[in-house]
C-alpha cells in the first residue's frame, strides 16, 4: 500500500506487520493497539499541527453586548431587528440597499 491516503481512518487492532506503507499519508488516525511491526513507514506523514488547527478552528461567539445594541427585546419576549424597511424587496418599501 505504498501512498496509501490513510487520513482520518479507524485502525484500532489492526494487523499491519510487514505492510509496505511508503510515503503514506496517516493524518489524524486512530491506531491504537496497531500491528506496525515490520512495517515499512519510510517517509510516511503523519499528522499535520498546522493542518489539525485549521480543521478545529471555530470563528469566535459574537460578544452578547453587540448582539444587545443591534437588536431589541418586544413586548413578547422575541428578538426583532431595528432596521423597519425588508432586504428583498417583498411587502412594502423600496427593497433598495
Amino acid at each position: 500500500m505504498p501512498y496509501a491516503l490513510l487520513s482520518y481512518a479507524t485502525l484500532k487492532e489492526a494487523d499491519f506487520s510487514g505492510a509496505n506503507l511508503l510515503q503514506a499519508v496517516m493524518h489524524r488516525i486512530d491506531d491504537k493497539k496497531t500491528n506496525w511491526h515490520g512495517a515499512n513507514r519510510k517517509n510516511a506523514q503523519y499528522t499535520d499541527k498546522d493542518l489539525t488547527e485549521a480543521e478545529d478552528w471555530e470563528p469566535p461567539k459574537p460578544e452578547e453586548h453587540k448582539l444587545e445594541e443591534f437588536y431589541h427585546e418586544k413586548s413578547d419576549g422575541r428578538m426583532q431587528n431595528d432596521d423597519p424597511e425588508p432586504i428583498s424587496g417583498s411587502g412594502t418599501g423600496t427593497g433598495n440597499r
